[in-house]
């Protein structure tokens, strides 16, 4: 952990909060195997608003794929430029990864558009009033 800066405040120390989903705020500096979400990133251009509204109707229907341990999920949509940001939120990096090969051999006709490029993420921090 930092020392804080601020003379005002000698010997103080500054501690970061991050959230847990379903345990609040948790400190940074945790344990590395209590990592707080790990998500793949998936961003796609060519996105049409039927092809959106086709994409959340089947997923309303079905859920998610099977044998894909995400644990949310989150489709944000740029319609005036075409483009979708997928963020698929799972508990361990083991489960993002065989999440990801399921997706990543999903038929392109089962997308949002045409798949652009794919970040595998550890979520460091979040902050949410």
């Amino acid at each position: 952990m930092a020392q804080n800066p601020s003379p005002a405040l000698p010997g103080s120390v500054a501690v970061a909060l991050a959230v847990v989903p379903g345990r609040g705020y948790a400190r940074a500096d945790r344990d590395e195997s209590e990592a707080l979400v790990h998500v793949r990133v998936v961003r796609f251009t060519g996105v049409t608003a039927e092809r959106i509204n086709d994409l959340l109707a089947q997923i309303d229907e079905g859920g998610p794929p099977p044998d894909v341990p995400v644990k949310g999920l989150q489709i944000l949509v740029d319609e005036a430029q075409g483009t979708a940001v997928v963020l698929q939120l799972f508990d361990s990096a083991a489960d993002m990864q065989a999440g990801g090969e399921v997706f990543a051999a999903m038929d392109p006709a089962e997308t949002p558009g045409t798949r652009v490029s794919v970040d595998m993420c550890e979520v460091k921090r979040e902050l949410r009033p």
